[in-house]
């Protein structure tokens, strides 16, 4: 695929796609540093595609886990903030679209800081009301609150749907 890839770029440095391309089958292998460069370079042809910015994110959220699996807080610190900052530029170009927000908020919840995520969490939700994937999310949330009974509540209405009343 990265050869594919190659190639699709050479022929037309200007396609998207075969950024994405390249940035995909890097990231398919763990080269996460190298998918962010080809992510960001499609992003230079156009700075409004959402998708890349999400990418770029989930690479640095990638590296991020991966420096703090290895006892690098530094490291950690700067690639998570990198991917929060990727996907933040993400929710600027589209602020309805609720998939950077579970991507923040995911991140935010990795990193142990649980208020931020819940507030991603609820701009999602403010977005979406009936979206199960954000219930599911709201629930992991308040497991690792302890918040047993709001987690049971969320997981409820991920499985049968429905939306918070008063």
């Amino acid at each position: 695929a990265f050869e594919e890839a190659k190639q699709a770029v050479s022929l037309d440095p200007q396609l998207i796609e075969g950024h994405y391309a390249m940035g995909f089958s890097n990231e398919a292998q763990g080269l996460y540093e190298q998918a962010v460069v080809h992510y960001e370079r499609g992003l230079v042809l156009n700075p409004q595609v959402i998708f890349l910015y999400r990418q770029i994110g989930l690479n640095y959220r990638a590296l991020g886990v991966r420096a703090s699996g290895a006892g690098n807080k530094d490291a950690a610190s700067q690639y998570f903030g990198e991917a929060i900052k990727a996907l933040n530029r993400a929710i600027s170009i589209d602020p309805d679209n609720v998939t950077p927000y579970l991507d923040l908020a995911r991140t935010y919840l990795q990193i142990d800081q649980l208020g931020t995520a819940q507030q991603y969490l609820d701009d999602a939700l403010t977005l979406q009301p009936e979206n199960p994937v954000i219930h599911g999310r709201l629930a992991l949330l308040y497991m690792k609150r302890k918040n047993y009974e709001g987690a049971l509540t969320s997981m409820q209405l991920a499985v049968e749907g429905g939306v918070y009343t008063e």
